[in-house]
């Protein structure tokens, strides 16, 4: 039997890209990710009118963002710099789908092959019928009402629409989103980090969650190279990769403070 892996949190926390702006640009780079949240539920930095509904959000916060000190520090750094909206949400969205795997396998077991296969619109529906089977496969934590699944449907859509991944409001359309050089950089360190061999990280499937294949991450990469956010060589099956930095923190001012 299948190892149950989906959780329905997506239910009650959707992209919440404003919010996730807002405790970023407050955050204490001198302080633990335990003490910023903290200081967050405190000063009501949300603005919300239920404490209990900010508890809730802090938890979906920390399971995406605030893991590892090290990468809550590196995001408030970009969102403190000069990177662009659209470049802050590629990352965001990236550690979105890192964090939750039922967010992360609706695009690249359905959404990706969708766009594969050239259909450009995808219905609510097809996000309640991928998740009806995946339930009945026994992958999610518990088994799932309709209701459940329904709403789990409806909060992955709008999240997806919220990065940038979905457009429209019925049915919705299929958007690769751009990927800007800054935002693949980071990636890319970051999977560098985690075991991916440069020879390998164009084909890493992380890029799948932006509808990017291998020629267009190459080409995103040789625009980093370019621009000199790193060093990306490439010949044959051969590459290398080397970044101006040795920590993602320091990684992070760097690109934050651009080259341009």
């Amino acid at each position: 039997m299948t190892k149950p892996r989906y959780s329905s949190r997506i239910i009650k926390a959707g992209a919440l890209i404003p919010d996730t702006r807002s405790i970023l640009l407050g955050w204490d780079l001198e302080a633990s990710p335990k003490q910023n949240l903290a200081a967050v539920l405190e000063r009501n930095t949300l603005g919300k009118a239920s404490r209990s509904r900010v508890i809730d959000q802090l938890k979906t916060f920390r399971q995406r963002y605030f893991y590892k000190p090290e990468e809550a520090r590196a995001l408030a750094i970009i969102v403190k710099g000069r990177w662009s909206e659209a470049a802050v949400n590629r990352v965001l969205f990236y550690f979105t789908a890192r964090a939750d795997p039922l967010v992360r396998d609706v695009v690249l077991e359905l959404i990706g092959p969708m766009h594969h296969r050239g259909r450009l619109t995808l219905q609510t529906a097809d996000v309640e019928e991928q998740i009806r089977l995946w339930v009945r496969d026994g992958r999610t934590v518990s088994p799932w009402s309709e209701a459940t699944v329904c709403r789990a449907a409806q909060g992955i859509m709008a999240t997806l629409r919220d990065f940038g991944l979905l457009a429209g409001v019925v049915a919705k359309r299929i958007t690769p989103p751009h990927m800007p050089s800054e935002a693949a950089a980071l990636i890319t360190f970051m999977l560098t980090k985690a075991g991916t061999s440069a020879s390998r990280v164009t084909s890493d499937p992380a890029w799948a969650l932006f509808l990017l294949g291998p020629a267009s991450v190459e080409r995103v990469l040789l625009e980093a190279h370019q621009r000199h956010l790193l060093h990306y060589h490439a010949a044959g099956r051969l590459a290398r990769i080397d970044f101006p930095a040795s920590t993602i923190e320091e990684y992070a001012l760097a690109l934050a403070q651009g080259p341009d």
